[in-house]
């Protein structure tokens, strides 16, 4: 029983921390789209997306980590709960997509 509480938890933990992270980088977003313009904003956003990267990188590893026991034992189970722990972050991060199209953050034009 314990082989699968574990997991549980530390996969709960993760699924927390990146639905937590995504939401704190909107609200940094949409602050500075109420105080900048689209370049100046476009420009802040991506200095700071490298931070973002480095407090999620961390946390997929650890994931990992944490499931490492019920990876080797039902893998096809690890797999669907890791996928699961991650579906809440990544949705509520994809409905997000046409208010972040509308603030210009998101755009199907690629600038190089």
């Amino acid at each position: 029983m314990t082989s699968f509480v574990t997991p549980l938890f530390g996969l709960l933990a993760f699924g927390s921390y990146l639905f937590v992270v995504y939401y704190v980088w909107f609200k940094h977003l949409v602050s500075l789209a109420d105080t900048y313009d689209l370049p100046t904003r476009k420009k802040k956003a991506g200095n700071r997306c490298i931070l973002v990267a480095l407090a999620l990188l961390p946390s997929f590893p650890l994931s990992l980590l944490a499931i490492s026991d019920l990876l080797h034992a039902h893998p096809l189970l690890a797999l669907c709960a890791w996928l699961a722990s991650l579906a809440p972050a990544l949705t509520w991060g994809f409905r997000r997509g046409p208010q972040m199209r509308s603030m210009g953050y998101w755009s199907a034009k690629v600038v190089v």
